[in-house]
Parts: structure tokens; sequence; C-alpha cells
């Protein structure tokens, strides 16, 4: 019984590695598709950087996240303005608006207030600033999903027993 389970294994094998080798095709047919959409070459170096969608939620466990969809893996550079109306701004460098983000999104929320979108040149950068509600303390969290391309930034109320235990 012994023999005949060995190449029982060796013929199950095969058909394994083929639908794995198609999965990392279809990623990379993917990944050649979307760049043919880019007036530019196909090399990710050549790729311009743009920001395809902003969108807010609000979310179930007292947060709001904010998506930040791109056409390839971008971080922006973020930072906290705690002066006057407290923000998180990113910086995108290098990159692109698209057409369809308008200049200021009314999120509304309990915490982002609301989101702007800027072009801005020395240095050439796309920013985003969420504009966060006065006179709270808060917790941020950034996350990139690098397959999806898209960059999140969750955003909370950071509780004051928790700040005291610290």
């Amino acid at each position: 019984p012994s023999p005949p389970a060995a190449p029982a294994s060796k013929d199950l094998s095969p058909p394994v590695q083929p639908s794995e080798t198609g999965g990392e095709d279809q990623q990379t047919q993917v990944a050649k598709t979307t760049p043919s959409t880019e007036p530019k070459g196909t090399e990710a170096a050549d790729i311009v950087p743009v920001l395809l969608d902003v969108a807010f939620e609000k979310s179930i466990n007292e947060s709001e996240t904010v998506l930040f969809r791109l056409n390839h893996f971008y971080p922006p550079l973020v930072f906290g303005i705690e002066k006057g109306e407290p923000r998180v701004v990113c910086d995108f460098f290098d990159a692109e608006i698209a057409d369809q983000i308008p200049p200021v999104i009314e999120a509304g929320g309990q915490f982002i207030d609301r989101i702007m979108v800027t072009n801005e040149s020395d240095p050439d950068k796309v920013r985003v600033e969420l504009v966060l509600m006065p006179n709270r303390n808060y917790d941020l969290q950034q996350l990139f999903f690098k397959e999806d391309n898209l960059f999140v930034v969750i955003v909370k109320e950071l509780q004051e027993d928790s700040a005291a235990a610290n």
C-alpha cells in the first residue's frame, strides 16, 4: 500500500503547481494591464503616481476611515498638525489627482469634519488634509494594502483612561 501512495502524491502535485502558476500569471497579467492604461511605459518607475479616489467611511467600532485608492504602491508621508484646526496631512509626492476627486469632501463625521485635496508645487505633490474636530485627542492608524494599492487612515478618539494608564 505504501508504494502506490507515493506515485499518487506525485500525480497530485503537478495539477496543484499549474493552478498556483496560473494564479501568479493572472496577477502578473493584471499588473501588466494596469500600467497600459497609463500613457507612459510599463516599467513601475515610469508610472506617474495617481490618486484615483478618496472615500470617507464611518466605521462601526467608534472610528472613521479614509480610503485612498492609488494606481500603484505609493505610501504617502503622513503627519499631524495640532495648531488651529487639527489635521492629519498625507503628502503624495510627484503625484497627480484623478479628475473625479473634488477639492473638498464633506465628511461630517464625529471625528473627521472634511477632507481637502490640493495639488501643490514646491515640492510637487498631492496633499490630502483630514480636518479633524477640535478639542479631542486622536489615535491614528495607517495601513497600506499593497496588492489593492489602497492606503487607509483610521481615526479614533484616544480614550482618556488609556492615555492616563500609559
